[in-house]
């Protein structure tokens, strides 16, 4: 029903899909989730996914906002509960914080990032990131859950020189360096 016959996507199609973006509303999600499994031939459930960078239900400030406030316990606050609201919303992966490091206003996106300094970024990530991980453990039932070592694709090394336009030189170097203290 809806846009998806518009679009020519069938009942097989969204049989094997894998996540979903932009639905929101444990009861939605768990009737999709439902209708997933009964027709998935491998019973892989979906991951629900939702852009939080700014709340969830509760709208914080844009973080470009907090990160000038220089107060980590803000940021990790309004992160913790946006988790909270997330995970009870029955969202699996958050697109939040965005660490990108901003420092050409015509970029599109620019109020995302808590701003352009790579330290300041940094903090202000490591105090969100410990939020979504502490709600994370905090819903946890059973099992463990392990953080993977963090890949830099070779994509944003190349994405970020594009926007920068050779203004930084070592871009790699300071990805690893604002991800490390972001998840120490």
């Amino acid at each position: 029903t809806g846009p998806m016959r518009n679009f020519g996507i069938t009942k097989k199609v969204t049989s094997r899909i894998g996540s979903v973006l932009g639905i929101s509303g444990a009861k939605k999600l768990k009737d999709l989730q439902d209708f997933h499994l009964a027709e998935d031939p491998h019973k892989i459930p979906l991951l629900f996914m939702a852009d939080v960078i700014h709340g969830y239900r509760t709208i914080y400030p844009v973080p470009l906002g907090i990160g000038a406030s220089f107060d980590e316990e803000l940021a990790e606050r309004c992160s913790a509960m946006a988790a909270k609201e997330a995970s009870v919303g029955g969202i699996h992966v958050t697109f939040a914080p965005m660490t990108d490091l901003v420092r050409d206003a015509r970029w599109g996106r620019c109020m995302e990032t808590t701003g352009e300094d790579p330290y300041l970024n940094s903090k202000m990530a490591q105090a969100m990131v410990n939020s979504y991980l502490n709600e994370c453990r905090l819903r946890q039932i059973e099992g463990e859950i392990t953080l993977r070592k963090i890949k830099i694709p070779n994509y944003s090394k190349y994405t970020l020189q594009d926007y920068f336009d050779g203004m930084i030189e070592d871009v790699e170097e300071i990805l690893i360096e604002r991800l490390k203290i972001s998840f120490k």
